[in-house]
């Protein structure tokens, strides 16, 4: 299992959770404040999963900036 995560301006959530539950992923959760224009989107997929999740998510970030994806490996659940 891995864990997505994407920062990016909050504004982008419904999408990202839009491509995670298309993806039958395992669970999603947001982090923002409220002074914060940014939120950090975790996403936990199955190995099998990452590749196509990555892809949807990049595609969809594609023409924004200043948006990252960071990758954690799982050890335990």
């Amino acid at each position: 299992m891995r864990i997505i995560e994407v920062l990016a301006d909050c504004g982008h959530v419904d999408t990202i959770r839009g491509i995670a539950e298309h993806n039958e992923i395992l669970d999603c959760w947001v982090d923002h404040s409220a002074e914060e224009e940014r939120c950090s989107m975790r996403i936990l997929v199955r190995a099998e999963k990452q590749q196509v999740v990555l892809d949807a998510i990049q595609q969809a970030l594609a023409s924004l900036q200043n948006w990252r994806i960071i990758i954690h490996p799982v050890e335990a659940v």
